[in-house]
């Protein structure tokens, strides 16, 4: 008999093996945590802004990315990188992320940004930046909602207006102007510099030749405009010619005696200032009077100075003779040594001739160094010297060079008066009031009178 299998003992078998697997099987799940950090460059919460996106989820596979108004607006990447928006506005950005198993999360993070601020303001001024200056602020600030200014030195000083208006600078100098613009959660600084220009001032000097130090008609003033700030002038010189002007130095002419009152008037668009001086003119002596002139021996030609001119009204060392000079030079003079036992007065045109150099454009004078002996018929009293007042006696005195009168003067007499005549035709006279015995640096003290140019 044939052997058949006994096919449910197999059955019996492997049932259980099967129900053991299978009461042994569980799904799984592999979980997503989604997650990210999202922060702003430069804490700059103003567009344009940047975003730094750091992924940080676990156990995803697929990531999409919602962004919207920034640039990139989506992205599947795990890591979109930076992202940029360009508008104010409050934004999302939402992470989804998934894994083949079925997990799956989201997170996401809320953004608000502002206007970009763009601080801006203008500082004007419609006037002249003289004291007062108004300062016109004009503000093109954009983006801000709150505004801090600051004016040094200025009224007002300071401000929390989006537009300060006018402000006032008093003090001159540079001032700074400062603005800082916020919305709260960042600020921005501009500031500017005004200058304020000197305040006005008036001020003048009155200044004439030497050859009217005697303060006699006819007199020349020649005036000089010293004002600071000041953008017209207005000068007052009644009696004069001209009366009045209007240029920075003005020359004006007095021909009669008086007292003279000389105005000026300065002005700006802010202000005016007006200052005077007076001055007293005397009638014309024609006569020039000199005190206490010093006249250097031979060694002290350099340092106290030899040559004497009327028209200059001062003694000049040899090192400060020009060509422009020379020809104004009347009379030299020539010391031997301290002891004053060989001295002359020495035409200009013979200086030469005495250890001097040659001045240039001299001019001859004649001269008569001792009266007493010159033979001559010119003569003048110590007395007669001390009472000119005028050109009266000089104009009737002859002086005629003789040789004997070129000859030299000890210190024996004194006071002694020397005689002159200038080639121009103007008469002198010195009087030598002292001989100071100092060394090299030796001198005499003289009064000179002598005629002016006619």
């Amino acid at each position: 008999m044939p052997f058949r299998p006994t096919y449910r003992f197999i059955f019996v078998v492997l049932l259980p093996v099967i129900l053991l697997f299978c009461g042994c099987y569980q799904e799984q799940v592999f979980e997503v945590k989604a997650g990210f950090s999202a922060g702003v460059l430069n804490n700059n919460y103003s567009v344009p802004a940047l975003v730094k996106i750091s992924n940080t989820t676990t156990g995803a596979e697929k990531y999409l990315w919602s962004m919207p108004g920034a640039e990139p607006a989506s992205s599947t990447e795990r890591n979109p990188g930076n992202i940029q928006y360009n508008k104010p506005g409050t934004y999302t950005i939402r992470l989804e992320a998934n894994n083949q198993y079925g997990g799956k999360d989201s997170h996401d993070t809320i953004f608000t940004f502002d206007s970009a601020i763009r601080t801006a303001f203008t500082a004007s001024n419609a006037a002249s930046w003289y004291p007062e200056a108004t300062v016109h602020i004009n503000n093109n600030t954009v983006g801000a909602t709150t505004y801090q200014w600051t004016f040094t030195d200025g009224t007002p000083s300071s401000s929390t207006q989006q537009y300060p208006g006018d402000v006032v600078f008093n003090t001159p100098g540079a001032h700074l102007i400062t603005l800082t613009a916020g919305n709260g959660r960042v600020s921005y600084t501009k500031d500017t510099t005004v200058t304020v220009l000197p305040d006005l001032a008036n001020d003048f000097s009155l200044n004439w030749a030497a050859e009217d130090n005697d303060m006699e008609v006819p007199f020349t003033a020649c005036l000089q405009s010293n004002c600071v700030s000041a953008t017209s002038l207005e000068w007052n010189t009644a009696g004069g010619s001209p009366a009045s002007s209007v240029t920075a130095t003005p020359t004006v002419t007095y021909t009669s005696p008086g007292t003279y009152t000389i105005t000026l008037k300065a002005s700006n668009d802010k202000k005016s200032l007006t200052k005077s001086q007076t001055i007293t003119l005397y009638a014309n002596s024609n006569l020039f009077r000199f005190s206490n002139v010093h006249l250097g021996i031979n060694t002290a030609q350099n340092t106290i100075g030899c040559y004497f001119s009327s028209t200059l009204g001062k003694v000049l060392k040899p090192s400060e003779v020009t060509n422009d000079n020379g020809s104004d030079i009347d009379i030299a003079f020539f010391g031997f040594d301290s002891g004053f036992g060989y001295n002359k007065f020495v035409s200009p045109t013979s200086v030469q001739n005495y250890t001097f150099a040659y001045i240039p454009n001299a001019i001859n004078t004649f001269i008569v160094n001792r009266q007493e002996n010159c033979g001559c018929g010119s003569s003048m009293t110590v007395a007669q010297f001390d009472a000119l007042s005028d050109d009266t006696l000089l104009q009737s005195t002859d002086i005629n060079q003789t040789t004997s009168g070129l000859a030299e003067f000890d210190n024996t007499v004194l006071p002694r008066v020397v005689l002159f005549q200038i080639q121009d035709g103007r008469k002198g006279a010195i009087k030598i009031k002292q001989f100071v015995q100092a060394g090299q640096q030796s001198y005499i003290v003289c009064d000179i009178k002598v005629m002016k140019k006619s």
